[in-house]
């Protein structure tokens, strides 16, 4: 039987039941945290994602997938503690979406070759995905992330989906 990564771990793929495939909890370009005139406040996120999750629990949905992958504010962590509350399965994604998002710290002169991002990727697939301060966790990915630029696909793009 095939299975699927999520947060709280693997489960059968019938499992899943109603999938909202592409979601966002928390959205955060890297740096976003260092702004000052911004203010972030953990708990009331949890809050208003757990009350999200709970009506799509009560309209009968099953499991959704976050894509926020590496740089865009995932929180694997409180996605867990999301899914232990509410009872929805979540999925997070590793990966990046268009190539202007992809952080030089993991692929600075554009012209590595596939193997790196396919270890950095694959790690957080099979191994667990990186948490705040550098924290390896057990919360594995359950789905890579590849993005495209709007002028079509990058060699950068291209060699994270075939990685």
């Amino acid at each position: 039987m095939e299975t699927v990564n999520t947060v709280c771990g693997p489960i059968s793929a019938g499992s899943l039941g109603l999938t909202s495939m592409h979601e966002h909890f928390i959205v955060g370009i890297p740096g976003w945290e260092h702004v000052s005139s911004k203010v972030y406040d953990q708990a009331e996120a949890f809050e208003r994602i757990k009350t999200s999750l709970a009506e799509f629990k009560n309209s009968g949905g099953g499991t959704v997938v976050d894509m926020s992958g590496i740089v865009l504010g995932r929180n694997v962590e409180m996605f867990k503690r999301l899914s232990e509350v509410t009872g929805v399965n979540i999925v997070v994604s590793t990966g990046f979406g268009e190539e202007r998002y992809v952080p030089g710290h993991f692929y600075h002169d554009r012209s590595r070759d596939a193997a790196y991002l396919k270890r950095v990727l694959g790690d957080e697939v099979h191994k667990g995905t990186v948490a705040g301060q550098m924290k390896v966790t057990s919360i594995k990915a359950g789905v890579v992330k590849v993005g495209a630029s709007a002028g079509g696909v990058t060699s950068t793009e291209r060699i994270i989906a075939l990685g």
